[in-house]
């Protein structure tokens, strides 16, 4: 017989054991709360860590998950967004106090004012600058607006007095600028595919950490000691399962809410008989014939049961 087909004797004990689980289809976030998860219930397990060998697995997938949280950190946010975005703040203040500035000394009373207004109004509108576009879009346009009203444009600034409206401006810009720069540079340094291989690393710890509870359990004489958590392990691998991995949709059915039944489409209503065609009218019948009337070649009655007309 082989030895796929061979059945275990009436009276083998079976092993509990942790179930298996898919974990490189899992999202980053889902990924990472799995593994720190494990390492958690892990910690608290003694009686297992009790085993130099599965000290050692637990303390290997400890060191993966601290590499893989420090990548997906990394992968998700820069140490300079808050900077950046604080930057911006400051610098966007600075441009609708420029805008407003300009806009008001259109209305100016002085002729020579409301022209040069006119003139750095026309400058602003060319450059389409807002506040909530792309931020080195933004950037680069306040550089190029910043450099008219140095250059081009000086005399109508200094007319107006809005100096130093224009040079805080270009220094919260190059402000930003700068941080944009740095953060840039430390994303150079990044290893490609540093998460996927801190994951990897995760992956494989996992994996040894379960197979050596699970020998744990055949070798060690009983199961006692690993019950727990091979029974919390399962329930966490069978929620991430439902909840993580499956591409169903998901319903808010309980047992005490069965599903209501499809309702039956309703059977299309039967046609209208035919309505019957009126009978045709019977035909009349032929009036005789007159007296007078010529008879049919071939002989026939003349009307007179007596005389017989010759054939023709």
């Amino acid at each position: 017989m082989p030895e796929s087909e061979q059945k275990v004797p009436v009276g083998t004990p079976t092993a509990k054991e942790i179930a298996g689980i898919d974990l490189i289809r899992m999202n980053n976030g889902a990924h990472f709360g799995f593994i720190q998860t494990v390492c958690e219930r892990i910690e608290k397990e003694t009686t297992i860590t009790a085993n130099p060998i599965a000290k050692a697995a637990a303390d290997g997938l400890k060191a993966a998950l601290k590499e893989e949280d420090a990548w997906l950190a990394v992968s998700r946010k820069s140490d300079l967004t808050e900077e950046i975005m604080a930057a911006d703040s400051e610098r966007d203040a600075l441009y609708m106090g420029y805008r407003s500035a300009v806009k008001g000394f259109t209305r100016s009373s002085t002729p020579e004012k409301a022209k040069a207004a006119t003139t750095l109004w026309n400058n602003l509108t060319a450059h389409r600058i807002n506040s909530n576009m792309q931020l080195e879009r933004e950037t680069f346009l306040i550089v190029n607006l910043t450099d008219d009203c140095e250059k081009k444009y000086a005399t109508e600034v200094q007319k107006l007095g809005l100096k130093p409206y224009v040079e805080s401006l270009k220094a919260a810009n190059e402000k930003v600028k700068q941080l944009l720069d740095d953060r840039n540079n430390s994303r150079v340094s990044q290893t490609a595919g540093a998460l996927r291989t801190a994951r990897r690393a995760s992956d494989a710890a996992y994996l040894w950490l379960a197979r050596v509870v699970n020998s744990l359990v055949v070798l060690d004489n009983g199961t006692a000691k690993c019950d727990a958590f091979i029974d919390y392990m399962n329930v966490v691998i069978k929620r991430y399962k439902e909840q993580v991995l499956t591409s169903k949709k998901h319903t808010d059915d309980t047992p005490d809410k069965p599903k209501e039944p499809k309702k039956p489409a309703d059977p299309k209503d039967p046609k209208d008989p035919k309505k019957p065609a009126d009978p045709k009218e019977p035909k009349k019948p032929d009036a005789p014939k007159q007296p007078d009337e010529k008879p049919k070649p071939g002989g026939g009655d003349s009307g007179n049961p007596d005389i017989t007309l010759p054939e023709e």
